[in-house]
C-alpha cells in the first residue's frame, strides 16, 4: 500500500507470492509539495488479519528528478530490515502530460 497526504493506493493481493512477491503496479500520483512524504507499507494479508511486514517513508523530492528513480529500498519492521522493494518513478513537471493510461501497465 502506498499512502500520501491521507490518500491510499493499493496493489492487488499477490496470492502464492511467497517470499518474493511481484506487484508490477503503476500509480499516477500528483505532486502537491516536494516536502510531502510517501509511506509504503508491505502487508501479509491473511483471512483474519493483515500483518505488517515492513514499511518505508520516502520524501517526495526523491522521486521528482530528471530520469526518475530506479532503486531498491529497505523496508523496516521494528527497526530491523525485513525486506526490500524495488521502486521506479517518472517525473513529469507541471505542464507536461502524464503517460496515457495503459501505457506501460
Amino acid at each position: 500500500m502506498v499512502e500520501i497526504n491521507g490518500k491510499k493506493y493499493r496493489t492487488p493481493v499477490v496470492r502464492e507470492g511467497g517470499k518474493n512477491p511481484v506487484w508490477d503496479k503503476i500509480f499516477y500520483i500528483p505532486v502537491g509539495s516536494m516536502g510531502d512524504e510517501i509511506l509504503i507499507s508491505c502487508l501479509d494479508e491473511d483471512r483474519l488479519t493483515n500483518d505488517l511486514i515492513g514499511s518505508i517513508t520516502i520524501p517526495m523530492y526523491t522521486f521528482c528528478r530528471a530520469g526518475g528513480v530506479h532503486n531498491w529500498y529497505d523496508i523496516v519492521y521494528k527497526k530491523k530490515v525485513s525486506g526490500k522493494i524495488f521502486l521506479e518513478s517518472v517525473y513529469k513537471p507541471p505542464g507536461e502530460k502524464a503517460p496515457k493510461k495503459g501505457a506501460g501497465s
